[in-house]
């Protein structure tokens, strides 16, 4: 059939399928709209499709809540499944580069409710295209409760690293409950995955997605407490500051201290200052003197910079004999900025 005489035969039945009340003839006109939408997306027609299956789902909702003593026999009459062929060619075009197939694409899967959140789910995971996963986050969102769960689900279910995510990355769209994923994720072997947690985290940037993010900072593997240790400087938990500090006392690890260094510097609360202060002194007298690297003075320095207190501007004054000239102008431009009057 063609597209037109497809849609001239749909309008009429939708009209008809508007008033009907019977389960029997509802189930003939419903099949033979949903038939007709079908064979309307093979042709490309989405708008037009889209329009038929938006009346059977608005329908079948108003059946499901209705007192009407027919209302299992009319939900039953209007449930649909989308065919493999029609999944596959929606899912193609939500995520090409096709910006208008796009829009159609994702509109489609959208009006029929939740019975798409498997479709959504599977571009979300298959998608290069943020604003695709976006559009198929928000649309598994409107589609309610029991989609936002079958979707969470997918994170214990075969979804891969890449999968995992893309997921991530996306999954506040769809709630912000993300506290279980955050705690199975943040440790991830899969450095991307991290990644996504930890950028997630800071998204929602809940006490509970802090309180977990702060656990990770003295994770035994250093890479995943050093990306905890960036996600809470960026967070400005002031709570953090007394472990933070604890683990400048005790690390040893050089690109921990400099991003724990950091964080106090970005969270700007003075009681890091002492721990900072004392990275900046070397160990021992005279030609025996040991020096923290380089790198993690200077990271000191410059969060006592930020700082800016008087307490942080006195701990600084033992850096302007640093061996190093980076250190050493941090902390004479911190302590001249320090003397200059306030602006009028």
């Amino acid at each position: 059939a063609s597209e037109s005489f497809l849609s001239m035969i749909s309008l009429k039945a939708r009209s008809l399928f508007g008033n009907e009340s019977d389960p029997g003839r509802c189930e003939v006109l419903s099949g033979m709209l949903f038939d007709s939408a079908m064979d309307l997306v093979r042709m490309g027609s989405y708008p037009s499709a889209a329009l038929i299956l938006g009346d059977i789902t608005r329908r079948k909702e108003d059946a499901a809540l209705s007192d009407s003593a027919d209302k299992d026999a009319m939900v039953a009459a209007m449930d649909k499944e989308l065919p493999p062929d029609v999944i596959q060619l929606l899912t193609a075009d939500a995520v090409g580069h096709d910006l208008e197939k796009q829009g159609h694409a994702v509109q489609l899967l959208a009006s029929i409710g939740a019975d798409a959140t498997s479709a959504f789910t599977s571009i979300i995971r298959s998608s290069e295209d943020l604003r695709a996963r976006q559009l198929a986050a928000s649309y598994i969102t409107r589609s309610g409760p029991e989609a936002i769960a079958a979707f969470k689900e997918g994170f214990l279910a075969d979804a891969n690293a890449f999968e995992r995510s893309r997921m991530l990355e996306v999954l506040d769209t769809v709630t912000r409950d993300v506290r279980d994923e955050l705690a199975l994720m943040l440790a991830d072997e899969n450095p991307k995955v991290r990644g996504a947690a930890f950028a997630l985290a800071e998204r929602v940037n809940t006490p509970d997605a802090r309180k977990l993010v702060l656990e990770h900072a003295q994770h035994k593997n250093p890479d995943v407490a050093d990306s905890a240790i960036r996600s809470i400087g960026r967070m400005k938990e002031p709570l953090a500051v007394p472990v933070l500090s604890d683990i400048l006392r005790s690390s040893k690890e050089q690109a921990v201290l400099v991003s724990a260094s950091r964080a106090i510097g970005q969270i700007r609360d003075n009681s890091g200052v002492e721990v900072l202060g004392a990275l900046l002194k070397p160990k021992g007298f005279w030609f025996f003197k040991k020096w923290k690297p380089t790198e993690v003075r200077l990271a000191a320095a410059l969060a006592l910079r930020a700082i800016g207190s008087p307490q942080a501007i006195a701990a600084l004054a033992v850096a302007e004999k640093d061996p190093d000239v980076r250190v050493r102008d941090t902390a004479k431009k911190a302590m001249a900025s320090s003397k200059e009057p306030p602006p009028a």
